[in-house]
């Protein structure tokens, strides 16, 4: 059953429960990027830009969120809207989901390549399966633009973004301790600092995929609730700190061994 976007506020009470907790986890990114900013003040410059781009990307998606949980619950605003229109806010933010996603997915994807020593079907398969998220992904973005909010969360395809996510990240995280712990060396203290990014890799992985799947779960048994929209809005939020994490997990490397060299951290120069 199809949900109407004008049958209340219950539908979006999920919609504010996120909003809250990406606002929260908005403030950590902050956080994690002034520590990447003085930690790091010599890293390569396409990292800075990436790192630049996807703040932007995250403080924009921010706005969008809380905007729409103003524009459909705090002002009550969602009854003026004809019913196949949606706000340009909740497009964006749908956009910008999906585009953070996929800009973050491609630079683990850049890591596997250099941890795997270039393993071409294994990277080609994480570009593959991040590029079809994103186009899954645009595509609800569209037809919620042309139908309306309750086709943009009853559309299968939202399912599927969410499947093929998981599955990506479960690609990226799988690669990354697969190679690491065939590059053991035995050595004690590269045993610890292998373990060490090894932790924060599956982390960071397993909250991604978390989500990705109780998106899944949740579009199955919302039953004309818009349940998803909880998880979505924290899907930025998990993606841009799990980046900062992973560069900022650098910093303690470096702090137990100057001179020690792992392939997984040579993006830093």
């Amino acid at each position: 059953m199809v949900p109407d976007v004008h049958g209340g506020g219950q539908m979006w009470a999920p919609q504010l429960i996120g909003c809250m907790i990406a606002s929260s986890l908005y403030g950590v990114a902050l956080g994690q990027s002034w520590f990447y900013w003085r930690a790091f003040p010599r890293d390569a410059m396409y990292i800075k830009y990436l790192v630049i781009t996807i703040l932007v990307l995250d403080t924009v998606h921010t706005y969008t969120t809380v905007s729409i949980a103003s524009i459909y619950l705090i002002n009550g605003r969602r009854d003026n809207f004809p019913a196949p229109y949606i706000p340009w806010q909740l497009n964006l933010a749908g956009f910008l989901v999906y585009f953070t996603t996929f800009t973050v997915q491609s630079f683990y994807a850049l890591r596997v390549w250099i941890i795997s020593a270039r393993n071409r079907p294994l990277t080609a398969a994480i570009l593959l399966t991040s590029s079809t998220c994103l186009v899954l992904g645009l595509l609800c973005v569209a037809l919620g633009a042309t139908s309306g909010v309750n086709v943009l969360y009853s559309t299968p395809l939202y399912a599927c973004a969410a499947l093929v996510r998981f599955v990506c990240d479960i690609l990226i995280t799988g690669s990354v301790v697969f190679y690491l712990r065939e590059g053991r060396t035995g050595i004690k203290r590269t045993e610890t600092l292998t373990q060490h990014i090894i932790v924060v890799s599956v982390n960071m992985g397993l909250i991604t995929c978390f989500l990705s799947l109780s998106i899944f779960i949740l579009y199955i048994v919302q039953h004309g609730q818009y349940y998803i929209s909880a998880p979505t809005a924290m899907l930025t939020k998990c993606y841009t700190n799990s980046l900062l994490t992973v560069l900022n997990a650098r910093k303690s490397v470096r702090h137990q061994d100057q001179v020690l060299h792992l392939p997984t951290l040579s993006l830093s120069t």
